[in-house]
């Protein structure tokens, strides 16, 4: 989905949070339903890439713009 790099090589290194996971991506005012796929550091950014849904587009930001849900579905809870 995304690579960190410097130089044109990869400095992303795993976060340890379980994968995927259910999330809400807060942005402009907006709560946006979304599964995060990858979540990484790199140097002092916290990065996750998310499938928006329901329209299934991409979308990738820093891990303070993401309200993490779990590995349960919303709606199984």
């Amino acid at each position: 989905m995304f690579v960190a790099s410097d130089a044109g090589k990869s400095i992303g290194e795993p976060l340890s949070i379980a994968l995927p996971q259910y999330a809400f991506q807060r942005t402009a005012g907006q709560r946006v339903p979304c599964v995060i796929i990858q979540a990484e550091q790199a140097r002092d950014q916290q990065m996750v890439g998310a499938i928006l849904l329901p329209k299934r587009t991409f979308a990738v930001g820093t891990l303070r713009d993401f309200d993490l849900l779990g590995t349960t579905p919303p709606h199984e809870r």
